[in-house]
């Protein structure tokens, strides 16, 4: 759903031009998606559309292109290479550096097509950075429970669902903290509090990797142990 607009702009714009030679111009004059168009033979850049030169003016600030694709050789090469073995492909997430601190994610589309009597990729690119963060929260928010960080009741109980339904061989644990109550009526909910995020790093610190533990209520916990019998 999130990344629906940009996923259906890059792939109808690549599809537009493999279509037909004439929207290789035109879009390259009008086209909102960024697109660069390289030789097959030698990787240099042939031409840059608006939309492209926009990207690379991060904050009012210019990024040099052929620094960026410097930054990046394995990754373009990557690209280059895998058109090369499988063909054109539309909306692949790749993540770009653009310096030693800060990073993309784009969603690229590429094909190869003759243009001006010579072999060419045509490569299309959206940055979804932020709609690949804004992603990553809401699975988060979604999964997580915000007071311990580890899984929450819905999530952690779709998951023991799951495993029963799959018939999995398993062991679950239910925790629960006894005289939570009067650590609270004596010393304040924001102590009791601490003492259930202390629980749960403990639990964190002494199980397996393929262990799940999650939060199914105020003090209670559940432990999935896979491949494990009792």
């Amino acid at each position: 759903f999130i990344f629906r607009p940009t996923t259906v702009t890059v792939a109808q714009a690549i599809d537009n031009l493999e279509k037909s030679y004439q929207n290789i111009n035109n879009i390259f004059q009008i086209g909102p998606t960024p697109l660069i168009l390289f030789s097959e033979k030698e990787f240099k850049i042939l031409r840059v559309n608006t939309a492209a030169k926009d990207f690379f003016l991060k904050d009012g600030k210019k990024v040099e292109m052929k620094k960026f694709l410097a930054n990046n050789k394995e990754v373009v090469s990557g690209i280059f290479k895998k058109i090369k073995t499988e063909g054109n492909f539309k909306n692949k997430e790749i993540n770009f550096k653009i310096n030693d601190f800060e990073k993309t994610v784009l969603l690229i589309s590429a094909c190869k097509l003759r243009f001006e009597e010579q072999d060419t990729i045509l490569v299309g690119f959206s940055d979804i950075t932020v709609q690949k963060k804004s992603a990553e929260e809401l699975y988060v928010q979604a999964t997580i429970d915000e007071m311990t960080k580890i899984l929450n009741k819905r999530t952690g109980l779709a998951m023991l669902t799951e495993k029963i339904i799959n018939k999995e061989q398993f062991v679950v644990v239910f925790i629960d903290i006894d005289g939570l109550k009067l650590v609270n009526d004596t010393f304040g909910h924001q102590t009791g509090d601490r003492v259930i995020r202390s629980v749960a790093e403990v639990m964190m610190s002494n199980v397996r990797t393929q262990d799940v533990i999650g939060r199914i209520g105020g003090e209670e916990f559940v432990t999935l142990l896979p491949e494990t019998d009792c």
